[in-house]
């Protein structure tokens, strides 16, 4: 829990910095906090991809339907295509990288799910969300999310790729859902 706090903390101010802005028509918002562990194989990679398996905190509302998380409620899931490529083979992982995939939100009665894009500049995540789906029905709206990316198994290195790369992440972020 503490680590949690310590993590919406130090994340929160930069969000608050990037701003969101919600469309004209938004039915209502979300405020979230994501934890999972993702697997690249094999990471760094100029093109592979990976999973992110987890759970979600917060509420979610889509389409005027509310998805109650709680603090850990909710199970989380995401696949992803990455690029991170190599500028030299230096002893050191690659300065950044970009993701897109898809993810899922579930609280085992209602299921959210979606699109996302990913810009990692070292250790920490810029991501863009796009919810497509509430429980099978169309939804559609605008996101944000910022995240820390920690390697637990190395990190890989541009000299010495990692065959599977697991990674603690950690996403605070809110977005807008619309009616379709």
């Amino acid at each position: 829990m503490f680590k949690r706090i310590a993590v919406f903390g130090v994340l929160l101010p930069i969000f608050a910095v990037l701003g969101i802005s919600t469309p004209a028509n938004a039915v209502a918002g979300a405020g979230f906090v994501i934890q999972c562990t993702a697997s690249l194989s094999p990471w760094p990679s100029p093109g592979a991809s990976g999973t992110c398996s987890g759970t979600a905190g917060g509420i979610i509302v889509v389409n005027a339907e509310i998805v109650n998380c709680g603090l850990n409620g909710c199970s989380f899931s995401a696949s992803f295509g990455y690029n991170e490529p190599c500028p030299v083979a230096a002893p050191a992982p690659p300065p950044a990288g970009l993701a897109d995939g898809t993810f899922t939100v579930t609280n085992g009665t209602d299921t959210v799910d979606g699109s996302f894009s990913w810009v990692r500049v070292g250790a920490t995540a810029v991501i863009t969300l796009s919810p497509t789906h509430y429980d099978g029905q169309p939804a559609s709206g605008v996101g944000a999310a910022v995240a820390a990316f920690v390697p637990t198994n190395g990190p890989g290195t541009c000299a010495a790729p990692q065959s599977t790369q697991t990674a603690s992440v950690v996403a605070v972020g809110a977005f807008a859902a619309t009616s379709p």
